[in-house]
């Protein structure tokens, strides 16, 4: 039977932008939503899950927390024996909007894109790239985005 997840990214209590966010599953047995998993979250604007060789991922996305927009979004890895979410990559990121993760030529990528700074809009995003031999998230390009709420990768057709 399929589990059914709802990520559930906190962004500001009105007083803090450090809270906790959530991963909710859909009991079979009640029909309602509970609580599975907490993490510690900065601003947390998006969950993005992904799957790289069977291993269940989430990137949560950092935009700030109560003192500073340069704040590490956090790659957790999926533990099937502990039943835990540990943690496998920090990436640098300053007002995260996004991080959405995309396959080209059998290679993964995270691409960032970094809002605001506190002071700024004029930011570069990046892309970084798994380098699976050291399972090492890699800064790969750095991309002006002056303002960038987005980042919507696709591949082009052939010709």
């Amino acid at each position: 039977m399929e589990t059914i997840i709802l990520l559930w990214p906190r962004y500001y209590s009105g007083t803090s932008y450090v809270l906790s966010s959530e991963i909710y599953t859909l009991s079979p047995v009640t029909g309602q939503w509970v609580i599975k998993w907490t993490f510690q979250t900065k601003g947390a604007f998006r969950f993005e899950p992904f799957v790289i060789d069977g291993v269940q991922f989430v990137a949560v996305c950092h935009y700030k927390d109560d003192s500073t927009y340069r704040v590490d979004s956090v790659i957790y890895s999926y533990n099937p024996v502990s039943d835990k979410w540990d943690v496998n990559a920090t990436l640098p990121t300053t007002g995260c909007f996004e991080l959405e993760h995309y396959v080209i030529d059998g290679e993964n990528y995270l691409f960032n894109s970094n809002y605001y700074n506190g002071a700024s809009y004029s930011l570069s995003s990046t892309v970084f790239k798994l380098q699976r031999v050291f399972n090492v998230w890699q800064p790969r390009y750095s991309l002006p985005s002056s303002g960038a709420t987005a980042i919507l990768p696709f591949c082009s057709f052939p010709s």
